[in-house]
């Protein structure tokens, strides 16, 4: 009688170790890829910074006198770093949701702005426009603004991530005026 109850076997399903095995490995390349998608978006704006800054480092302007609150020339290109490093994780956490996808005007606000921002130190220490630069960085409050509004539909932190950018902006702002 005991040869008649045995226990069947279904080879149909997969077993409970090799799902999470493949569930695992899923998990592990989507995590890969993230890592991958976000080294680039947070590097690529830091190279562009790091290009700028070892190319124009200094002011161009003989004689040009500084006011006694004006920062150490070394602050204003770190400062343009951490907001590059900080605009990149705005946009990276903005792709992660698909926000572009959903609206594009998000990304063109953010190459504006990228673009602006990489241009003020070109202006204001290769060519020694600080009238010109100063538009600038009017033109590149108004992209972060329009990135501010088109990401904070997608992602609320990301567009909590560009207020501190908006202060730095700002403060740049005011050495620049002091020149203009």
């Amino acid at each position: 009688m005991d040869n008649n109850l045995r226990h069947r076997v279904n080879t149909d399903r997969p077993t409970p170790t090799s799902t999470n095995t493949t569930k695992d490995r899923k998990k592990m390349a989507m995590a890969k890829k993230g890592l991958r998608s976000l080294a680039v978006a947070i590097g690529v704006p830091l190279s562009l910074g790091f290009m700028v800054t070892y190319y124009f480092p200094t002011l161009n302007q003989p004689g040009l006198k500084t006011p006694s609150w004006y920062p150490p020339l070394w602050t204003l290109h770190f400062g343009w770093l951490v907001s590059h490093f900080i605009m990149g994780l705005s946009s990276w956490l903005i792709w992660v949701e698909g926000g572009y996808h959903k609206n594009p005007q998000a990304l063109t606000a953010y190459a504006i702005q990228l673009f602006l921002g990489l241009m003020w130190a070109p202006l204001m220490f290769g060519f020694g426009a600080p009238k010109i630069a100063l538009v600038d960085l009017v033109a590149l409050l108004l992209a972060m603004l329009a990135f501010f509004k088109h990401s904070s539909g997608v992602n609320p932190i990301a567009a909590d991530l560009v207020k501190p950018c908006f202060l730095w902006v700002g403060f740049v702002s005011l050495v620049t005026f002091n020149y203009a």
